[in-house]
């Protein structure tokens, strides 16, 4: 499954919907996301600067609860998730 993020939304909302969607379950179910990486650095990494432009180009792969997990900035950041 694959998202974009929308711009009133965090890198790290979106990929907690976005694996609790894949994994048929709620988001408060899933494993505290904290416990797998920082989630403000997260945010940060992935937030527009205030011209709109993307902070950050590149990727970001890791295994999140049951799935797999990538972060795209180019420069819209689209998150993808397999199980």
């Amino acid at each position: 499954m694959e998202r974009t993020v929308e711009a009133d939304k965090s890198v790290s909302y979106t990929l907690l919907c976005t694996v609790a969607e894949v994994e048929s379950c709620r988001p408060t179910d899933l494993p505290v996301l904290q416990d797998t990486l920082d989630v403000d650095a997260l945010d940060a990494m992935f937030a527009s600067k205030s011209d709109e432009s993307p902070r950050f180009e590149g990727s970001l792969t890791f295994e999140y609860s049951d799935s797999i997990v990538s972060i795209r900035s180019t420069p819209s950041v689209t998150i993808s998730v397999s199980s």
